[in-house]
This record gives structure tokens, C-alpha cells and sequence, in this order.
């Protein structure tokens, strides 16, 4: 009879061992989910700023080129 209460206690030992384990992978599994998400969202805000400095580097080329424009008819009307 001692046998099977020694294998009892070491199958319960085992099983509280793996629900252990395996709430351990859960909480891990949702940090790393957690921070996944996290990480998604600042690179939508980093796309976001790329996008916005496109269109402001285009602006100012575009800019640029009418200074270019405005210089060249003040030069020649001085001229």
C-alpha cells in the first residue's frame, strides 16, 4: 500500500509540475504578445512619420524650385 501512495503523491507532484509549466507559457505567451503589439504600433506610427516626411520633403522641393524660378526672373529683370 505504500507504494501506491508514494506514486500517487509523485503523480500529483508531476501534474502540479506541469500546470506550473504550463501557466508559465501562457503568462509568457501573452508578454510576448503584449510587447508584439506594442512593437506593431510603433512601427504604424514611424510608417505614419515616413509618409508625412515624404510629403514634406516634396513641399519643400517644390518650394525650392519656385524660389529658383522667382531668383532667376528677379536676376534677369535686373539685368
Amino acid at each position: 500500500m505504500n507504494i501506491s501512495v508514494e506514486l500517487g503523491l509523485s503523480i500529483a507532484a508531476q501534474l502540479i509540475t506541469i500546470g506550473i509549466f504550463v501557466g508559465k507559457l501562457n503568462t509568457f505567451q501573452k508578454m510576448v504578445e503584449f510587447r508584439l503589439d506594442r512593437l506593431e504600433s510603433k512601427q504604424d506610427k514611424y510608417n505614419h512619420l515616413q509618409e508625412r516626411m515624404t510629403r514634406a520633403e516634396e513641399s519643400v522641393k517644390s518650394a525650392h524650385k519656385r524660389l529658383n524660378e522667382v531668383e532667376e526672373r528677379v536676376h534677369e529683370y535686373h539685368h
